[in-house]
C-alpha cells in the first residue's frame, strides 16, 4: 500500500510539474498569484515530511535565487518575494516529482507526456478535419484572449483543461493543455531528448512501444507548428546522429527507424506545402518567420512574433550595458514600453537586465554545471543550445520541462546512474 501511494504521489507531482507554467488550468482557474502560494506550500509540506525531498542542489539553488532577489530589491526596489516564489515553484515542481521516486521518474515522466501527446494528436486531428465538432464539444468554454482595438476587438475562447485544450486563437495548432503551442513544444522536445539520449532510463516491455512513443512525440511537435519547437527538434536530431562513432553504443534499429520517421515527416510537410502554399505549415512557421517573403535571401526574424522578441532582446542588451547590476522589473517594463508595444519573451536576456549580469552568470552556471559535469560533451552542448533557443523565445527562464535535465543530473548520484544503466532496480 505504501508503494502504491508513493506511485500516485509521483504521478500527481509530475502532472503538477507539467501544469507549471503555461497550462490553461493554471492560467484561467487559479487566478493571479495564488497558484504559486498553493503549490509552494504543498512542496514545503513534502520537504518537511520526508527527508528524501531535502536535496542539496535544489535547496542551495533556491537560496542563491533568494539572495539575488533580495539584493535586487535593495538595489532597485523593482522586485519582490513573488518573483522568487515563481522561480521556486517551477524548480520545486521538478525536484519533488523526481525525489518522490528517483528510479521511476524519467520512465514515468516520458510515458505520461507520451499519453498526453497521443490524446492531443487525436483531438487536434479531429478538430482540424471537422472544425464544427470543436464548437459542439461539450466542454466548459472560457475566455482566453481579446485582440484588436476597443470597440472592434476580437474575443477568443477555449475549451478543455485537463487532457486537451482547444483554443480558437490557435485553432489549427496543437497546444496540448497549454495556452500556446510554444509552451507545449518545450515539454515535447524534453521528452524527445530523453527518449533518444536517456533511453536506458525508460523501461519498455517491447521495442515497438518505444517506437510508438517516439513517433507520437515527433508528430506532436510537428502539429504544434512552433518555429522554436522545430529548431529544438532539428537540434536534437542533429546531435543524436553526431554522436555516432563515439564510445557510446547507439541502437542501429532506433537510428534507422528515426531516419525513416524524419524522412516520412519531411515528405508529409512538403506535400502539405504543395497543397496549401502560403497557408502551409512550412511557409507560415519556417519560411515566413525566418525569411519574410520570398524576396528576402537573408534571415529576417522581425516577422510575426519575432519582432516582439527582437525588441526585448535589444532593450535587454542596452539595459545590461548601461546598468550591469540590473534595473528591476518596474524600470525594465518601462523601457520595453518606451521601445514599443507588445514586447515579450527573451527571458534569457531579460533576466540579466532585471537582476544584473553577475546574478545572471551565477544562475546560468547553476543550470549548466551538472549537465557539463555528468553528461557527454555533445549532449551538454545540445542542452545549452536548446536552453538558449527556448529562453530566447519564451517568457520564463525556468520551464520545468527543460529543467528536468539539470535537476535530474544534479540530484542523481553516479552510482545510481550506473545501476540504472545496468537495469538494476534500487
Amino acid at each position: 500500500m505504501k508503494i502504491k501511494i508513493n506511485t500516485i504521489l509521483q504521478y500527481l507531482c509530475i502532472y503538477i510539474m507539467l501544469l507549471i507554467p503555461g497550462s490553461c488550468f493554471f492560467s484561467l482557474y487559479i487566478k493571479g498569484n495564488s497558484k504559486y502560494y498553493i503549490v509552494f506550500l504543498f512542496y514545503v509540506f513534502l520537504i518537511i515530511y520526508k527527508k528524501k525531498y531535502r536535496k542539496q542542489y535544489i535547496l542551495t539553488f533556491l537560496g542563491v535565487l533568494l539572495a539575488i532577489v533580495a539584493f535586487q530589491r535593495i538595489l532597485s526596489s523593482g522586485v519582490g518575494l513573488l518573483a522568487w516564489l515563481q522561480f521556486a515553484t517551477c524548480l520545486l515542481s521538478v525536484h519533488c516529482a523526481f525525489a518522490s521516486d528517483t528510479y521511476n521518474f524519467i520512465d514515468r515522466t516520458v510515458k505520461l507526456i507520451s499519453v498526453f501527446a497521443f490524446i492531443s494528436l487525436l483531438f487536434w486531428g479531429l478538430f482540424s478535419i471537422f472544425p464544427l465538432i470543436a464548437k459542439i464539444w461539450p466542454a466548459t468554454s472560457y475566455l482566453t484572449q481579446t485582440t484588436g482595438t476597443v470597440g472592434f476587438e476580437n474575443i477568443w475562447h477555449g475549451k478543455g483543461l485537463f487532457l486537451y485544450s482547444y483554443l480558437e486563437l490557435h485553432s489549427t495548432r496543437n497546444c496540448g493543455i497549454y495556452t500556446e503551442p510554444g509552451v507545449y513544444q518545450i515539454v515535447l522536445n524534453a521528452a524527445l531528448f530523453m527518449l533518444l539520449f536517456w533511453r536506458e532510463k525508460i523501461r519498455f516491455k517491447k521495442n515497438k512501444y518505444y517506437s510508438f512513443c517516439l513517433t507520437i512525440i515527433i508528430l506532436s511537435i510537428i502539429s504544434c507548428q512552433s518555429t522554436t519547437g522545430y529548431i529544438g527538434m532539428v537540434l536534437i536530431f542533429t546531435f543524436y546522429y553526431l554522436q555516432i562513432g563515439t564510445q557510446d553504443r547507439i541502437d542501429k534499429k532506433t537510428r534507422k527507424y528515426l531516419f525513416t520517421l524524419i524522412l516520412f515527416s519531411i515528405v508529409l510537410i512538403l506535400i502539405e506545402y504543395s497543397l496549401n502554399g502560403t497557408n502551409s505549415i512550412l511557409y507560415k512557421q519556417v519560411i515566413e518567420k525566418l525569411f519574410g517573403d520570398f524576396s528576402n535571401t537573408l534571415f529576417d526574424i522581425t516577422n510575426g512574433s519575432g519582432r516582439y522578441r527582437l525588441g526585448t532582446i535589444i532593450v535587454s542588451i542596452t539595459s545590461i550595458i548601461q546598468h550591469p547590476l540590473g534595473v528591476g522589473y518596474d524600470t525594465f517594463n518601462k523601457l520595453r514600453i518606451m521601445y514599443g508595444q507588445g514586447l515579450v519573451a527573451a527571458s534569457l536576456l531579460s533576466f540579466a537586465a532585471i537582476y544584473g549580469i553577475f546574478s545572471w552568470l551565477i544562475v546560468i552556471i547553476y543550470v549548466l554545471y551538472p549537465v557539463f559535469k555528468k553528461e557527454r560533451r555533445l549532449v551538454a552542448i545540445l542542452f545549452l543550445l536548446i536552453f538558449v533557443n527556448t529562453t530566447l523565445a519564451q517568457t520564463h527562464l525556468f520551464y520545468p520541462g527543460l529543467m528536468i535535465i539539470p535537476i535530474y543530473l544534479a540530484e542523481t548520484k553516479n552510482d545510481v546512474l550506473g545501476k540504472m544503466k545496468r537495469g538494476t532496480r534500487l
